[in-house]
């Protein structure tokens, strides 16, 4: 009979993480993390073909299910496996709750919240704060944003504006990421921030700036940019 080269092979790698901490190879990390839901298959092979196809763990993790599904040894059930392992860390590594008061007065401080709250965010997403009088939080509101369309638009100025009044805001400050794009604002951001601006200036509050956080971090202020004047 040919010696079965895997058998306790499971448990030498358990005893290694326990004695060394986490292997810095990507797929042993997939491997081990496979053990949980594939016990009776080799999932180094499994996990060397899913790091040959999405490049790295977190390509891994941020893949959609009917992508993972298509690599040979992966499941509706391992799929599902790996989607959620991938939502609780980005869970783990969102910037903690912030209490109202928090100061967001200079542009470095309110280009850091922004980024904290679209970074990761694999759609659209529009990111409504909320400030008082010295542009310190009191509340916030992220949407991820639908397809762009007329109705949406006035939707959203109207719940901005009313929010605003609310909240008794003295300003407001927007969010928004390309997360497949640069940071670069596209006519109809453009268009839209103006419109938002107007309709806070008619119920007396201001639109602080329109902050846009592109695929690679880098972020474009409407404000420092001169349009929004």
């Amino acid at each position: 009979m040919r010696p079965n080269l895997h058998e306790g092979h499971r448990e030498r790698m358990r005893a290694e993480y326990r004695q060394s901490g986490l292997p810095a190879e990507p797929h042993k990390q997939l491997e081990m993390l496979l053990f949980a839901v594939r016990r009776q298959v080799d999932t180094n092979k499994i996990a060397h073909r899913l790091i040959n196809r999405f490049s790295s763990l977190r390509g891994v993790l941020d893949a959609e299910a009917h992508e993972l599904t298509q690599i040979e040894g992966v499941g509706k059930a391992t799929a599902e496996f790996l989607r959620f392992i991938g939502a609780v860390a980005r869970a783990y590594n969102a910037p903690p709750p912030v209490k109202p008061g928090m100061p967001l007065d200079t542009p470095e401080r309110a280009e850091l919240f922004v980024k904290d709250r679209l970074g990761g965010q694999k759609q659209e997403c529009v990111l409504t704060v909320y400030l008082d009088a010295k542009r310190r939080l009191i509340h916030e509101r992220l949407v991820r944003d639908p397809a762009y369309s007329a109705a949406r638009v006035e939707n959203s100025l109207r719940v901005t504006a009313a929010l605003a009044l609310q909240y008794r805001a003295a300003s407001v400050l927007i969010g928004h990421n390309h997360p497949h794009g640069s940071p670069m604002p596209s006519q109809k951001d453009l268009a839209e921030a103006k419109r938002l601006k107007e309709a806070l200036r008619i119920i007396g509050v201001s639109l602080a700036d329109f902050l846009i956080t592109g695929e690679d971090g880098e972020t474009y202020s409407l404000v420092r940019g001169g349009l929004l004047s």
